[in-house]
This record gives structure tokens, sequence and C-alpha cells, in this order.
């Protein structure tokens, strides 16, 4: 069957007119409704990151199951489901069953991939390590405020949080480190490591959630004295099916859905210009 897909060409988004094939018997055929744009996405767009075709683009997808795979057990053809798997900037797209989470209903809350990379990050970590431990959350935007619900919900309460805007939605905002921490989770994109280091304590760990988009040079004398630790969070990482899955029950406590704002496939230029230009907490989805 012949699908839109909407594409990137240079700083344009096109749309083709892509051959789709029949699910494969571990795979789900989805029909787009909404689909969140990620900072990789908006890195994408901007040439930062490279651009690695057309079925490789949009990940963060909410639709509903128009076919399945022969195999198929979890879902069924009418489930509505989030994902998180490309091309979920296409009018339908095959993804495995593995990768698809039955969510109540078609709304942006329940797009619960970007949500689920915070929860991934903190089992990483191991909730119980954190129990007890001073933590410092680096960022204010979208993810830290994902995070500091997060720790909220699971009685973590000794955080104090760094950021350049959105103050009055942190409480225990700091102005600069005045102490050692157990715990730093960087979720700014920004060069923060000098900062890092002051802050982390003899044996500390940094959860390094967000990377810079730009090169950080080093030298590892001061991370090898004082025994610090890298934690590198990824979807990628033994955790993230189980952090996908168990997100669905958080999206309601979150309260993030107020934050959202939907764009229509016509202006999707429009919604990376603005995903990339944001200073509050607004997360951009495109409706199919």
């Amino acid at each position: 069957m012949l699908v839109k897909a909407n594409c990137l060409l240079g700083q344009k988004i096109v749309e083709k007119e892509k051959e789709l094939s029949e699910p494969k018997e571990y795979e789900v055929q989805v029909q787009g409704k909404l689909c969140g744009i990620c900072g990789s996405d908006t890195a994408v767009f901007y040439g930062k990151e490279q651009y690695l075709g057309d079925a490789m683009w949009g990940h963060e997808g909410l639709g509903i199951i128009s076919k399945i795979g022969a195999k198929v057990t979890t879902v069924k053809v009418g489930d509505i489901v989030a994902t998180f798997f490309h091309p979920s900037f296409w009018s339908y797209y095959n993804i495995p069953e593995d990768t698809v989470v039955k969510v109540p209903e078609i709304s942006s809350k329940y797009i619960v991939q970007p949500i689920s990379c915070p929860l991934n990050a903190l089992y990483e970590v191991g909730l119980e390590n954190l129990k007890n431990k001073k933590i410092l959350v680096i960022g204010s935007g979208f993810m830290a405020y994902i995070f500091s619900k997060y720790l909220d919900i699971f009685g973590i309460n000794n955080v104090d949080y760094y950021g350049h805007y959105n103050e009055d939605l942190f409480k225990n905002r700091i102005t600069e480190p005045t102490q050692e921490y157990d715990y730093v989770i960087k979720v700014s994109i920004t060069n923060d490591y000098d900062l890092i280091l002051r802050a982390l304590k003899v044996g500390g760990t940094l959860v390094n959630y967000a990377t810079p988009r730009v090169d950080y040079s080093t030298n590892f004398f001061k991370w090898n004295w004082n025994s610090l630790k890298i934690i590198f969070p990824s979807p990628r990482g033994e955790h993230y099916k189980k952090a996908f899955q168990d997100c669905v029950q958080y999206a309601d406590s979150l309260d993030f859905d107020k934050f959202s704002k939907e764009w229509s496939i016509t202006e999707m230029e429009d919604a990376f210009v603005a995903e990339n230009s944001k200073k509050g907490l607004v997360k951009n989805y495109i409706k199919f």
C-alpha cells in the first residue's frame, strides 16, 4: 500500500509516497495519529546530527493498530498504542510488536516514549540507591520537569535543581551548587561538566542523561582521583522496555499534557522552529 511519509530534505519537510509492505509475523502496522518532536529530531532538522534516511526519523508515536503479523499476540487491530520506533512521522508504519504499548486514548499525554526515558534512567541508577542520597538535577526544561515529578512519585525528596528558566516550577532551586552531591542527573544539553566536577562528592555518580551537541574535552585525572562514576542511560539499555511499559500508569500523575501543543502536518516546519527556540515547558506534537 502507498502511505504518506513526511521526510526531511535540507531544512524542509517534504511529503513523499512510500510503498509499505504487509507487517511481518512479529510486526504490527500502526496508523499514525500523533508524533512528538524529540530533541534528537530537532538536532537532525538543523543539521547538528546526521539524517539517517526517511525510514529512520520520528520515534515518539501514537496511533491505532491497523494490521498485525501472523504471530502477534499482545495487541489486536483497533488497539490504541504508543510506540517508540521509527518512522512515526509516516501516516502508517510497520514496527516490532515489542515496541508498542496499549494506552487508553488518543491524547498527547499517552505519547509515553518521552516520559519513559527519565524513568529508564532512574531504573538504571536503581531507585533504592537514590533513597536518602543528596541529588542535583541540572536542567529546567520539559525533561527536568518530568524527572522532578518521578522523584516526587517515588518519595525521593533530597533534590536540588539548577537551571536558568522556569524557576517557579522547581522547588529547591539553586543558583550555584554549594555542597557535594551523591548523584548529579544532567538533563541539560549544555556543557556543565566543570560544574559537575565541583558538585560531585568523592565516589559520586554522574547520570549523563542529556549530551551536548558540541564537543567537550576533559582531563580525567579528577574523575579518576575522586572515584567518580558515569552512567549513560539509553533506550538500548536493559531496563528500557520495562520503563516504557511502566510509564503508562504514571502519565496522568505527571501532569504534563497542559504543556502540550499540537501542530498540523502543514505546520510541521513551524513546529520544529518552535521546538528549537523554546525556553518553556511546551512539548510539540504533529497531528495526522
